[in-house]
C-alpha cells in the first residue's frame, strides 16, 4: 500500500514538533489510512501521494490524530466530521 500521508505532514497539520513518537505515528497512519480506503470501498492503489484528494488526506490525518490521543479508547474511530469529508468518495450502498 503506497503511503498517501507521511508523518512529516501529519506532524505539520498537527503542529508536533518533537520525534520520538515517529514510529508510532507511522504505525497510526498505516491504521488510519487503512479505516479510511476500507471506508471508502477504494483499491489500495487508487491513488497515490502526488493524486490523492485533499480531502481524503484531511480524513487521514483527523483519523490518525484521533487514533493517538485516545490509544486506549475503544470508541468509534470514523467520527461524523471523517465520515462528511468522504461521502462523496463513498460507494453508494444498495439494499
Amino acid at each position: 500500500m503506497s503511503e498517501l500521508v507521511g508523518v512529516p505532514e501529519l506532524k505539520q497539520r498537527l503542529g508536533f514538533d518533537f520525534s520520538h513518537d515517529d514510529a508510532a505515528l507511522g504505525l497510526i497512519l498505516t491504521e488510519a489510512q487503512d479505516h479510511v480506503l476500507k471506508y471508502v470501498e477504494a483499491g489500495e492503489d487508487l491513488w497515490s501521494d502526488t493524486t490523492v484528494p485533499p480531502r481524503i488526506k484531511s480524513a487521514i490525518i483527523l483519523v490518525a490524530a484521533r487514533l493517538y490521543a485516545n490509544r486506549d479508547d475503544d470508541g468509534e474511530i470514523l467520527t461524523p466530521a471523517v465520515k462528511g469529508l468522504l461521502r462523496r468518495d463513498r460507494k453508494p450502498v444498495v439494499a
